[in-house]
C-alpha cells in the first residue's frame, strides 16, 4: 500500500445508522487520530445530511468571529451539492451538527442516542497533528455496515 502524502488524514465511516454515521479519523500512516460523530445520510441536503465521500481541500478557519462562542474550526471546501460551512468542529451530540463532522474521544449509546465524548480533547488532537497548517487535504471515504442495508462502499 503507497501513502498519498498530499492527503493530511482520512475520514474512515466505520457504522452507518438512523441515528448517525461513526468514523474514525486517521493520519496519512493509517494510525488513529480520533473518532467522528455525523448525521445520517439524508441525499446530501443541506444541513440535515453528512457530507459526501470524496477528497477535500480544508482550511482552517474561525467560527461565530467576534462573539463569546469564537472557535477554530475546519472547513471543508468545494463539497459537493454546492453545500457550504461543512466544518469539522466540536460537539458531542448529533443534534449540535448542521452537515458538519464533530471529532470525539470515544462513542457510546446515551439515551438512545449516539454520544461522542471529549470532543474538545479530539479536536485539541487533530489540531496537534496538523501543527501549524491552515490549509490540508482529507479523504472521506465509508467503509462500514449499514445496519438497514448491509456492507456500504459508496
Amino acid at each position: 500500500m503507497s501513502i498519498d502524502l498530499s492527503i493530511d488524514f482520512s475520514l474512515i465511516r466505520t457504522s452507518y445508522t438512523t441515528k448517525g454515521v461513526t468514523g474514525q479519523i486517521v493520519d496519512r500512516h493509517g494510525l488513529p487520530i480520533c473518532s467522528s460523530l455525523e448525521l445520517p445520510w439524508s441525499d446530501n441536503e443541506r444541513n440535515i445530511s453528512c457530507v459526501p465521500t470524496g477528497l477535500y481541500d480544508i482550511k482552517l478557519d474561525t467560527r461565530h468571529r467576534g462573539k463569546v462562542d469564537e472557535c477554530l474550526v475546519w472547513e471543508l471546501m468545494n463539497v459537493k451539492g454546492k453545500r457550504t460551512e461543512c466544518q469539522f468542529h466540536i460537539a458531542n451530540w448529533c443534534s449540535e451538527l448542521l452537515g458538519c463532522i464533530a471529532l470525539v474521544s470515544s462513542l457510546t449509546m446515551l439515551h438512545d442516542k449516539l454520544f461522542g465524548a471529549s470532543s474538545r480533547d479530539a479536536f485539541e488532537k487533530l489540531m496537534a497533528y496538523m501543527k501549524q497548517k491552515k490549509f490540508g487535504k482529507i479523504l472521506i471515504s465509508n467503509r462500514g455496515r449499514n445496519s438497514e442495508k448491509g456492507d456500504f462502499y459508496v
